[in-house]
């Protein structure tokens, strides 16, 4: 027999969605700003990141999963931004059908003006929290992002599941370039 949903897991669940809705409405209103959509940013940051990372460029598949996203969205979003002058898709050599994702001069300015503003909004925006509070939060999330992907059919791990490139003297030497990048 299952268990009936508390009111206490209702209210979290209605919570984590509404917040998530809210969350995607501010990017994607923040960004517009910038007459760039904030799936567009996101794709270039798994560029950058990923190249930070790895040092080698992406392809869209890998692309699409790091962005937790069907291929053919993020196929559609690869191609507004290659007509908007933002990223080149180039043949990878060792496989002919598959593309590597880099990132151009315009795509590279774009980018700089972002996260020159969305990282200081972005920490605006959690300054409400103390220190304890968000990494109590992150672990939590992260708890229910291993649960869910337990129950889903997620083909790989993100980038930001691999302990060795998700540490955080990493993410803070990616966060550093970012705003070394973004100051200039």
């Amino acid at each position: 027999m299952r268990k009936k949903m508390s009111i206490l897991t209702y209210q979290l669940w209605n919570n984590i969605s509404e917040t998530t809705d809210l969350l995607s409405r501010y990017s994607t209103e923040y960004f517009s700003g910038f007459n760039i959509s904030f799936e567009q940013y996101l794709i270039l940051m798994i560029i950058k990141y990923y190249r930070f990372a790895t040092q080698t460029d992406i392809n869209l598949s890998s692309t699409a999963i790091q962005a937790n996203r069907n291929i053919n969205s993020v196929s559609e979003i690869v191609d507004r931004m290659v007509k908007n002058g933002f990223v080149q898709k180039l043949r990878d050599l060792p496989d002919r059908r598959s593309f590597r994702l880099v990132i151009t001069e315009k795509g590279e300015q774009i980018f700089k003006i972002c996260a020159q503003s969305s990282l200081v909004d972005i920490e605006d925006l959690f300054s409400i929290f103390s220190k304890e509070e968000k990494e109590a939060y992150l672990a939590l999330i992260h708890k229910l992002r291993g649960r869910i992907k337990e129950r889903i059919d997620v083909k790989q791990p993100s980038f930001f599941d691999i302990e060795d490139i998700n540490n955080r003297a990493h993410l803070l030497a990616f966060l550093k370039t970012i705003q070394r990048i973004s100051n200039k």
